[in-house]
């Protein structure tokens, strides 16, 4: 935000420039860049928010690998793809 109030900028302006037509612009001015720094702290705390949501999926990624690898370790999941025939054995009886 402005370090200056508008009304605060406003009177020093006043005291500065007669012409009125270059005091609106001036205000103008003041108005514009107040919306600009505005709209920069808005895209600040979108950016850390979105690097805190990134910082919990790498915790969640390494959480996720170091189980895998444990799971790996015990034995309790193999390396690869298990795979197993979904075709029907015509040898096999067929159940009711």
């Amino acid at each position: 935000m402005p370090s200056v109030t508008f009304n605060e900028f406003k009177r020093e302006l006043d005291k500065r420039i007669k012409d009125p037509q270059v005091a609106y612009m001036f205000a103008l001015l003041y108005e514009r860049f107040a919306d600009v720094m505005k709209g920069q702290e808005e895209t600040a705390k979108v950016c850390v928010a979105l690097a805190n949501s990134m910082q919990g999926l790498v915790k969640l990624n390494e959480v996720t690998e170091r189980r895998m690898r444990q799971l790996a370790k015990t034995g309790m999941i193999n390396d690869g793809a298990d795979i197993a025939s979904v075709m029907i054995d015509p040898e096999e009886p067929k159940k009711n």
